[in-house]
């Protein structure tokens, strides 16, 4: 279970959905989905066959589980057992700036 308040993960979605539709602004419709379960692959993997995505994209957070995923066997699961091309977009830090983007 994440320790972070409910409030954290929602407002860091919200900078993420905002980052990617602005990223993407001329490009294909983006459909935001918040889902929350104990198996991350699980989740995600069922939210895109759920609206039969055509890419899997994420974010990762540096303590979280999705950095977790990216540095373990879930990194493999989601690769292997997506049937979408699956896309990590990185986080670009600056010396002046060390919040989470």
């Amino acid at each position: 279970m994440d320790k972070a308040p409910l409030e954290a993960p929602q407002e860091q979605a919200e900078r993420i959905f905002t980052i990617v539709e602005d990223r993407f602004a001329d490009g294909p419709p983006i459909r935001r989905e918040l889902r929350y379960g104990t198996d991350v692959v699980d989740q995600i993997l069922a939210a895109a066959g759920d609206v039969e995505a055509t890419a899997i994209g994420f974010a990762t957070r540096p303590s979280g589980r999705l950095h977790r995923l990216l540095s373990g066997n879930d990194s493999y699961r989601l690769i292997t057992e997506s049937e979408q091309p699956v896309v990590v977009f990185s986080r670009l830090e600056s010396d002046d700036d060390s919040s989470d983007h």
